[in-house]
């Protein structure tokens, strides 16, 4: 792609609370970003880029400045955050490979995980709601069975099942262009997808857990996976 693109809300791996970031390496669009982000005017400095061909409707959805300021001291800190997750991620793994029955997610790029969350599949939906209780009783609040995840999960959201415009027009649905690729989104149009989200729990790793708390979290995880 030609653009990445990296969100600081709260839970991701190097947070200011809100905002996020935008790179590219094509000019040409980095100032058409920078024009649509905030009042539709590229700026350079603090005067507005004299390109009319760069001109559009802003959406004025500028990150504050206090935000902007803490993600770049955040930036400095994102190998660090990921050496601490990816580490805890690992060795907790490690010590619960021989548990049966269980199985985890397959890493597609393994160098390039940073290792925020380990995900247990396991044999059926049932296990993995009991696993989810248990861990839940166990005090760790950053566990959920991947189906009950919220809008990260196809079905969970209303606007996308119910296919609400985005205008009295009907776009994106009513465009001609997407005649060919409507879906639908109602849970169980996607069978195999759905059957892992069924049996498969999620567990958040903290970026700063100590010795002892990852071992803490290990026991918790073989009591509730077992």
């Amino acid at each position: 792609g030609r653009v990445g693109m990296f969100s600081f809300q709260l839970n991701k791996n190097a947070t200011s609370g809100e905002g996020g970031l935008l790179v590219t390496d094509d000019e040409e669009l980095y100032w058409r970003m920078n024009a649509a982000h905030d009042l539709g005017v590229p700026w350079r400095g603090a005067a507005p880029e004299d390109q009319p061909a760069q001109y559009l409707w802003g959406t004025g959805r500028r990150m504050s400045e206090l935000c902007a300021a803490v993600a770049n001291v955040q930036l400095g800190k994102v190998p660090a955050i990921v050496e601490h997750m990816r580490g805890s991620n690992h060795r907790i793994q490690a010590a619960l490979a021989d548990l049966p029955n269980v199985t985890f997610r397959r890493l597609i790029d393994p160098e390039g995980d940073t290792g925020p969350f380990i995900v247990a599949i396991l044999p059926d939906e049932s296990a993995a709601l009991a696993v989810v209780e248990k861990l839940h009783a166990a005090d760790v609040e950053g566990a959920w069975r991947v189906a009950d995840y919220g809008l990260h999960i196809y079905y969970n959201v209303p606007q996308l099942v119910a296919k609400t415009p985005l205008s009295p027009a009907g776009n994106p649905w009513s465009l001609p262009e997407n005649a060919d690729s409507l879906q639908d989104y109602n849970k169980g149009a996607r069978p195999v997808s759905d059957d892992l989200f069924g049996r498969s729990v999620i567990v958040a790793i903290p970026s700063r857990l100590t010795g002892e708390q990852e071992t803490q979290l290990t026991e918790i995880l073989r009591k509730a996976l077992s």
